[in-house]
Formats: C-alpha cells, structure tokens, sequence
C-alpha cells in the first residue's frame, strides 16, 4: 500500500470518527433542551395549577391573585419559547 493512499484511509476513517462524535454531541444537546423543555412546561403547570386552586378559595381575591401569577407566567412561556427555538435550531443543524 502506498504511503498516500494510507494517508487517504487514515484520513477518512478519522473523518469517520468526527462524524460520529458529532452525532452523539447533537443527541446530548437534544436531550438537554429536552430536558430544559420539559422543566419549563412543568414549572407553567405547577403555576397555573396552583393559580387555579387560589382562584377558587379565594374567590374575589381571583383577580388580585392572577395580576401576580401573570408575569410568571408569562416568563415561563417566554422560556418555553427559548427552549422551543433553541431546540429547533439544532434540528437544523442535523441536515
């Protein structure tokens, strides 16, 4: 086998390796917006649940107790929506 051709195999199966590597970097990312996703929902769930279980005990005090929740909220979706993008911005990447 000549010298250059041996540089070409090496080369490739190198190449080969990097593909790989990257392969399972891009599932790890995925996994972690996943993950952060997941959170998030959870964390808007938990919210309005609770929102929900004020308004009816407190009943008048509903409006009071949802100008509070509001801007909570409304940062979890926020981030949701971070999370979304960021999510398919790697799925991009994978084509």
């Amino acid at each position: 086998m000549t010298k250059t051709k041996r540089q070409l195999e090496e080369t490739l199966a190198e190449m080969g390796q990097k593909m790989d590597q990257l392969m399972e970097e891009m599932k790890e990312q995925k996994q972690e917006i996943t993950e952060e996703m997941e959170e998030k929902i959870k964390e808007l769930r938990d919210r309005l649940n609770e929102f929900s279980e004020d308004s009816k005990s407190f009943g008048d005090k509903a409006k009071e107790r949802w100008e509070e929740a509001k801007p909570h909220l409304d940062e979890a979706a926020k981030e949701i929506g971070l999370a979304f993008k960021r999510f398919a911005s790697t799925q991009g990447k994978r084509k």
